[in-house]
């Protein structure tokens, strides 16, 4: 799949795209005739996640297999503002209140970040809910345990000389997988404006905010959604905004919080410690304005203070002080993988989501005793 530069999804059992989307001239009824979903395709795959975790770990100085129950390796997928409690957090050390110390791990795509979550290489993956999903359906063995985010953050933004959706019909829309929350809102977003996802547009996987971003500027390509950080600076760049996606009330998992569900069964009071830190980490997020501009600044790589400004005060207005599943926005992510998973929006809920965890946390009065 290196044909107009879209990158060959690494977990391709993990990465199919339910929602649609042209990913260039690829059929999805004749996807398992292609060549990422060979064995050796998939071998290289596990080998290449292999080596970069095995670096990982040795840096922060911790083996999963046998890991304690107080330290959690957690991966994540993406640097937009909606990873901001988990790395809040850890850099403040809230988790380690709870007696849990969290490490933050950041794995490209959010299909990677599951596949690590599979191999037990991660305790815990904070990635959009299509990822750990799709897993399940593939008959993963994961829970997701909270929803820290459901709707979707994002700007449709275009390149200079885009005046209005038709102008999109023949060009280039950028995403960061297939498969994922950016691929998703586009798709809808196309709809909703009457264009066909895979006829009028051609969308292409290129990976981060920044990336994209840095391609529209460039004109590799004439759209994208960004969330912020990003979104800020396309707009002090001047670039036009044809819908903001927020503001249209679309629902999705965005950021989940997901395990193994061997190690739930296993490791079920330092889930709900690990909760307790992660609820009181939203709590520190919408009360420390600097503090989360700080942490921001180191894990995104922005300095501009109007990005972290506008970045910090968006996530902290609309980052709920719970975080659990929206349960409707599951069943509405469900429905689009009928297509490849016949009948998997008639599936329970209960394959896909456990919040015992966050029940018990929740009837303990903790979340609410937080802003009182």
């Amino acid at each position: 799949m290196a044909k107009d530069n879209v990158e060959e999804p690494l977990c391709a059992e993990v990465e199919l795209h339910p929602a649609g989307g042209r990913l260039v001239d690829v059929d999805m009824k004749d996807l398992n005739h292609r060549s990422y979903f060979r064995f050796q395709t998939r071998k290289r795959s596990l080998h290449l996640i292999s080596g970069i975790l095995a670096g990982i770990l040795l840096f922060v100085g911790v083996v999963p297999a046998g890991a304690r129950e107080d330290r959690m390796l957690v991966g994540y997928a993406g640097v937009a503002g909606f990873q901001l409690p988990l790395w809040f957090g850890a850099d403040a050390k809230i988790f380690e209140r709870y007696g849990i110390e969290v490490v933050p791990v950041f794995i490209p795509s959010a299909a990677n970040a599951v596949k690590a979550l599979i191999s037990g290489d991660v305790q815990a993956s904070q990635t959009s809910g299509s990822a750990p999903i799709n897993a399940v359906l593939n008959a993963g063995e994961l829970a997701i345990i909270a929803a820290p985010y459901n709707l979707v953050p994002y700007n449709f933004i275009v390149a200079k000389g885009i005046e209005k959706p038709e102008d999109l019909k023949g060009k280039k829309i950028g995403i960061l997988n297939f498969g994922g929350v950016s691929e998703y809102a586009t798709v809808m977003v196309l709809k909703g404006w009457g264009l066909d996802p895979r006829r009028d547009v051609t969308l292409l996987q290129i990976g981060s905010d920044p990336t994209r971003l840095a391609a529209v500027i460039s004109g590799s390509i004439q759209g994208t959604v960004l969330a912020h950080p990003a979104l800020a600076k396309a707009e002090n760049l001047g670039l036009k905004t044809l819908a903001n996606l927020s503001e249209m009330g679309m629902k999705f998992p965005s950021s989940t919080l997901t395990v193994r569900r061997v190690w739930l069964r296993e490791n079920r009071a330092t889930v709900e410690s690990f909760l307790k830190g992660y609820a009181a980490s939203i709590h520190a997020m919408k009360n420390q304005e600097q503090e989360s501009m700080r942490i921001l600044a180191k894990y995104t790589k922005i300095e501009d203070r109007d990005s972290l400004v506008k970045t910090a005060r968006y996530f902290s207005a609309t980052t709920p002080r719970d975080p659990r599943v929206d349960t409707g926005a599951i069943k509405e992510l469900l429905s689009s993988f009928d297509k490849t998973f016949p009948g998997a929006s008639q599936r329970p809920l209960s394959q896909f989501i456990d919040q015992g965890p966050l029940d018990a946390v929740e009837r303990s009065g903790f979340i609410e005793g937080l802003y009182r």
